[in-house]
């Protein structure tokens, strides 16, 4: 039996096995609870966005604001920098309007620019000098804005020295007398124009970019010189009546019409100019009475073209590698060209569409297509030109009652064709050398052939359904075939004057022949074919 004591010690040691085994398992759930804890705790952190990625979210709401920010401070800056167009007037009594303008006044006659201007100006005082001191005078090129306006009949006034762009008018002078433009730039629709004005001097600008660079109507006595006009749709155009203006000492390049002149433009010197690489150098239109003297025009398509224009004198010019020299179409009349050189063109000269009455004479005319063609055009005197290493010298068609005499035509393929009922012209005095055919007619009849020296060409003559021509004191020499006639019966002396050609074949032809006393004339004719004979041979060649 057990003792009271050992039953206590027993029933509490049981207490306590009982007790440790709720210790361990509560351990056991303590360490499970910490586990699942854990577990929970790793998921939400693989939940959860990583710190990196917050970090990259707050960059792109700093790149935001920043963005933000600089196109707010942009459109501030913009806001604050707008410039609003003004409108400055010169008063008549001198003052300035507004007061606030940056232009200086010197005792009211000298203004001067001391900062740049967007805006207009408006002229109404007489007696001034506008100085832009190389500022700039800013315009609106969508509007109908003027950069500078003088208001109708102001007079001795100038404007230099300024910069000018963006206006559809940049100078605009109304009924204007003695006003001076020099040295200034411009670019703008249309740079500088003169509306019914007299006396005014346009000198040493420059106008580029611009649709009109320099427009004068209804203008005269004016002088635009030593100007510079580059890249612009029309260089110079005079209109409506613009008369007795001097256009000198200009160089006008890369333009559609360097100098147009219209509608009754008369009596205006053009001289000295330099126009170089543009469509159309110089077009007169409906105008007389003007000369075009010493100008230098190069690398144009055409170089001087005349449209229903007459009394205009063209002379002394030198015109290099144009497509076309000069040409005068549609009843263009009673005009010279004198003295010009012509050179590496298509046509040098050309006469059309009943352009009767012209003097062409004494230019010297090389390496071009053509050198002089008329073409439905009558009366016209083609006299004393030297003509060289041309496919054609002088051709007609058309063309009847012209004069082609003393000229000098050498080493060029055709020398002198007349076509297509070109009648009743007189060819005389000519030297002609070198060619593949000296005088050739096709279809063309009653021209008279005299006088004329025909050397070393293959065909010194050449007829092709030709006749009633005549030829007589003429010397063949030299020529592979001295005439050529097919179907053409012609007559090769002059009876009345008992004259005939030379030949240098004659005496190896007719060695038999003699002389007709003191006649200077061979006893034997010349015979091309049996419709074509030289009655009155000559001896002697004419000098």
């Amino acid at each position: 039996m057990q003792s009271k004591r050992q039953r206590n010690y027993n029933s509490g040691w049981n207490k306590m096995s009982k007790n440790k085994k709720g210790l361990k398992e509560r351990q056991h759930e303590r360490q499970m609870k910490q586990q699942r804890l854990e577990e929970a705790q790793q998921k939400r952190r693989e939940t959860k966005p990583k710190k990196n990625s917050r970090r990259l979210s707050r960059k792109k709401i700093f790149l935001t604001i920043s963005l933000i920010v600089i196109i707010l401070g942009v459109i501030l800056v913009w806001q604050f920098s707008i410039k609003h167009f003004m409108t400055i007037y010169i008063s008549a009594d001198g003052t300035i309007d507004p007061s606030t303008a940056t232009i200086s006044n010197l005792d009211n006659s000298h203004y001067t620019f001391t900062a740049d201007i967007f805006g207009s100006i408006i002229i109404e005082r007489d007696n001034i000098v506008i100085d832009g001191a190389n500022h700039i005078l800013h315009g609106e090129i969508d509007t109908n804005s003027t950069g500078i306006k003088l208001l109708s009949g102001r007079s001795n006034v100038t404007i230099t020295n300024l910069r000018i762009n963006d206006f559809q008018y940049g100078i605009f002078v109304e009924s204007g007398l003695n006003i001076v433009i020099s040295q200034n730039d411009l670019t703008n629709e249309y740079s500088i124009g003169f509306d019914s004005c007299l006396n005014n001097t346009v000198i040493e600008n420059n106008i580029t970019d611009s649709y009109g660079a320099i427009l004068l109507a209804e203008s005269s006595n004016n002088s635009i010189i030593k100007n510079n006009l580059d890249n612009n749709n029309y260089g110079l155009n005079l209109d409506y009546g613009s008369s007795a203006n001097t256009v000198s000492g200009n160089i006008i390049t890369n333009s559609e019409h360097a100098i147009f002149v219209s509608q009754g433009s008369n009596g205006n010197i053009f001289s000295e100019n330099n126009l170089e690489t543009n469509v159309e150098g110089m077009m007169l239109d409906r105008s007389l009475d003007n000369s075009v003297v010493g100008n230098t025009i190069t690398n144009c398509e055409g170089a001087i073209g005349l449209t229903y224009s007459s009394n205009n004198q063209i002379t002394q010019n030198n015109i290099t590698d144009n497509q076309y020299g000069i040409i005068l179409t549609l009843s263009s009349e009673s005009n010279t060209i004198s003295g010009n050189t012509i050179r590496s063109g298509d046509a040098a000269i050309r006469l059309v569409y009943s352009s009767n009455d012209n003097n062409v004479f004494e230019n010297v005319i090389e390496t071009n297509t053509e050198a002089i063609r008329l073409d439905d055009s009558s009366g016209n005197s083609i006299i004393g030109n030297t003509i060289t290493n041309c496919e054609g010298a002088i051709g007609l068609t058309y063309s009847s009652n012209n004069q082609i005499t003393q000229n000098n035509i050498t080493d060029n393929q055709y020398s002198i064709s007349v076509t297509s009922e070109s009648n009743s012209n007189s060819i005389s005095q000519n030297v002609i050398k070198n060619s593949d055919v000296a005088i050739g007619f096709i279809y063309a009849s009653n021209n008279q052939v005299t006088e004329n020296n025909i050397v070393d060409n293959e065909f010194g003559v050449y007829l092709n359904s030709s006749s009633d021509n005549s030829f007589f004191l003429n010397s063949f020499v030299n020529n592979t075939n001295q005439a050529f006639s097919l179907g053409s019966p012609n007559t090769w002396d002059n009876e009345n004057l008992n004259a005939g050609n030379f030949w240098s074949d004659y005496e190896e032809k007719y060695p038999d022949a003699e002389k007709l006393d003191q006649s200077r004339i061979w006893n034997t004719p010349y015979t091309i074919d049996e419709n074509n004979k030289d009655n009155y041979p000559r001896v002697n060649r004419e000098t």
